[in-house]
């Protein structure tokens, strides 16, 4: 692959957010490089009583009551939050008033395409978490972002055939103990660009060499800093 220009991304303080979002006045769309956020969802438990509720929307709430485990339950109201509280700061609303949708699958035209805001407002924005951490990208554009954890070998051995060959070729090509990363990096940039497209996997794995970037799209790896070393991820964004 080609020489990695990692993306920045840093935490997010979400009380501090909270405390302000929907009091400002409408901003324009992010233009150039998109907003990435990190919320790790160990910071959920600790959140000013009621914050939860006063944010997300009834569903969205509902949905969360609903999971077993407790990272999981914390890992989606995390993201969830973060969603709403960057939507409420840039368009000077409250965030339980911010309505949501899916757009068309542009392969079925059914929706359960691209998340996006209810009128846009020029805004996109994507959500991926995974084992304890939510990363969110904001953007002008069309944008996707996902998030791993490092694969076990087994997995790697079930999915590596299934890529574009060129991308099973790299990954093949690394010794043993850098497949995992390898694996992971690949896997993200894909996800990352099929959520952008809002197809997701209903699209096959062998379709695009991502190895490079695709025709109207970058595809930049996200820095998520030295905290988080069992993770990859990515961001897609389409051209301007």
């Amino acid at each position: 692959m080609k020489p990695i220009d990692p993306l920045p991304a840093r935490s997010m303080d979400i009380p501090a957010l909270a405390a302000t979002a929907g009091t400002g006045e409408p901003a324009p769309p992010p233009a150039g490089t998109p907003t990435v956020r990190l919320v790790p969802a160990a910071v959920v438990p600790d959140l000013p009583a009621g914050l939860t509720e006063s944010v997300l929307s009834d569903e969205e709430s509902e949905k969360a009551a609903r999971f077993v485990h407790d990272r999981d339950r914390h890992t989606y109201v995390a993201g969830h939050l973060a969603v709403r509280l960057l939507l409420a700061a840039r368009l000077g609303l409250p965030p339980r008033e911010i309505g949501l949708l899916r757009e068309a699958c542009p392969g079925c035209g059914k929706p359960h395409g691209r998340p996006a805001v209810a009128p846009r407002h020029g805004l996109h924005f994507s959500l991926s978490h995974t084992r304890g951490l939510a990363v969110v990208a904001l953007a002008g554009r069309p944008v996707g972002v996902d998030v791993e954890t490092l694969p076990a070998e087994p997995a790697i051995e079930q999915l590596v055939d299934q890529f574009h060959p060129a991308e099973t070729a790299s990954v093949q090509a690394l010794p043993p103990a850098l497949r995992p990363q390898g694996f992971a990096r690949v896997w993200v940039r894909k996800e990352a660009y099929l959520k952008g497209l809002g197809i997701g996997l209903g699209r096959p794995l062998d379709a695009d060499d991502l190895t490079g970037d695709p025709p109207g799209w970058t595809i930049r790896e996200i820095d998520l800093g030295g905290g988080y070393p069992g993770h990859r991820a990515a961001l897609a964004v389409a051209a301007g």
